[in-house]
Parts: C-alpha cells; sequence; structure tokens
C-alpha cells in the first residue's frame, strides 16, 4: 500500500509530540493493518515519554495504546503468526 498517514511522534525524551506524515507500513506476513480513526494518551505513556519509568522506548517513539480502529480491506490475509 502506498501514501501518507499523520502520526504523534515524540522525537526525544521530555519532547512534546510532534504531528509528521508517515508513509503507511506494509504488514508483514501474520500482521493486519489497521486504519486508525482517533488515539488517546493515557499516564503511562506520558510517564514513558518522560523517561519516567524502569521501561524505556526507542525514540521516535508513537503510541497507540488507546486506538479506535477499523481492520482495513487492503490488508493481504495471512496465517496467523506462530
Amino acid at each position: 500500500m502506498t501514501g501518507h498517514m499523520q502520526a504523534a511522534v515524540i522525537t526525544k525524551p521530555n519532547a512534546t509530540s510532534e504531528l509528521q506524515n508517515r508513509p503507511i507500513p506494509e504488514p508483514a506476513p501474520g500482521q493486519a493493518l489497521v486504519r486508525v480513526h482517533a488515539c488517546g494518551i493515557c499516564g503511562t505513556d506520558l510517564w514513558m515519554a518522560q523517561n519516567k519509568l524502569s521501561y524505556r522506548p526507542c525514540f521516535p517513539w508513537c503510541s497507540a495504546t488507546r486506538a479506535s480502529a477499523r481492520w482495513s480491506p487492503s490488508a493481504p490475509a495471512s496465517p496467523p503468526a506462530r
């Protein structure tokens, strides 16, 4: 699939998120592509962005833990990952 999507990206620790245009990724075998309609941020997302947890995300980092999404009909069917 070609095209671009918008993503709220945190580029470094303690930075605010930036709205960026990113290429739409191609799902690998065993993965599915979903279209996100809305996404929220929870407290844990904020703590991770502020480096206040023992788990440190790799930056740039996008959180999508609270997403409202729909399966993309253009995603190819693939067998479950093993």
